[in-house]
C-alpha cells in the first residue's frame, strides 16, 4: 500500500493524474484489506489514518488540474464522495478539532463548490473552527481582514495587503499547527485564482465582505 501510494503521488506531481489515480485506488484497496487484517486498536487506528491520506490523495489525483475547466465540475463530483470518505476517516480516528482532519474537511468542501454547490458558508464555520472561535465572532474580524486587504491592494499597496493576509493566517493557524498553517494560505490561492474564471463564486463573495470588483480583482492579484 505504501509503494502505491507513494507511486500515485509522483505520479499527479507529475500531472499524470489518471495513472495516479489507479495506482491510489490500488493502494486504498490494500489498506482496506489491511484494516480487516489488523490485530490490534492501535494497528488498526494506524491503518485507517494511512487510508485516509490515501483517499485524500486519490480524490485530488480525480480532480485533476483544477486551471483545466472542461469537465472540471464532472470531475470534483467524482472527488466529493472521496474525500468525505477521507475526511470521515481522519474524523473517526484524530478527532474533529485534529489538524489532519480539518485538512481534509476544507479539501472536501473545496471540492463540493467546485461540483457546483455553494459552500461558502461552511467554509467560513470550518475556519472559525479552527480559530476557536464562535463563527459570528470569526467572520467579523475575517470581513475586516479582507476589507482591508482588498482597499491596500486596490490602492496599490501590496505589501500592505500581503502583510494584513499573513497576519490574520496567522492568528488562524498557530505553529502547532504546522499542516494547517501551510493548508490556509493554500486554500486562499485556490479561492483566487478560482474567482478569475468563476463569476458565480466571485458574486457570492463581493457582497458577502462587502468589497467591489475592481477590490477583489486587486486582492487576488496580490
Amino acid at each position: 500500500a505504501l509503494s502505491y501510494l507513494a507511486l500515485g503521488r509522483v505520479a499527479s506531481s507529475w500531472k499524470s493524474n489518471e495513472l495516479g489515480a489507479r495506482w491510489l485506488a490500488r493502494a486504498t484497496d490494500l489498506w482496506a484489506a489491511g484494516e480487516a487484517r489488523a490485530s490490534s486498536t492501535e494497528e488498526r487506528r494506524r491503518v485507517r489514518l494511512a487510508w485516509a491520506e490515501t483517499l485524500n490523495f486519490l480524490a485530488w489525483a480525480i480532480l485533476g488540474e483544477q486551471t483545466d475547466d472542461f469537465g472540471l465540475a464532472a470531475r470534483a463530483r467524482q472527488a466529493v464522495p472521496v474525500a468525505q470518505d477521507g475526511f470521515e476517516l481522519f474524523r473517526a480516528e484524530a478527532g474533529p478539532a485534529h489538524q489532519d482532519t480539518l485538512c481534509a474537511q476544507v479539501d472536501w468542501l473545496w471540492m463540493r463548490q467546485l461540483a457546483g454547490t455553494n459552500v461558502i458558508q461552511e467554509i467560513i464555520e470550518w475556519m472559525a473552527a479552527a480559530a476557536g472561535e464562535p463563527t459570528a465572532v470569526f467572520l467579523n474580524s475575517f470581513k475586516q481582514a479582507v476589507r482591508e486587504s482588498a482597499q491596500a491592494a486596490a490602492a496599490g499597496r501590496q505589501g500592505e495587503a500581503r502583510a494584513r493576509v499573513r497576519q490574520f493566517v496567522d492568528k488562524l493557524t498557530p505553529p502547532t499547527r504546522p499542516r494547517l498553517r501551510r493548508r490556509v494560505p493554500l486554500a486562499l490561492a485556490h479561492t483566487g485564482c478560482r474567482m478569475d474564471r468563476d463569476t458565480t463564486l466571485r458574486w457570492l463573495v463581493m457582497p458577502l465582505f462587502g468589497i467591489s470588483s475592481e477590490e477583489l480583482n486587486a486582492l487576488t492579484r496580490t
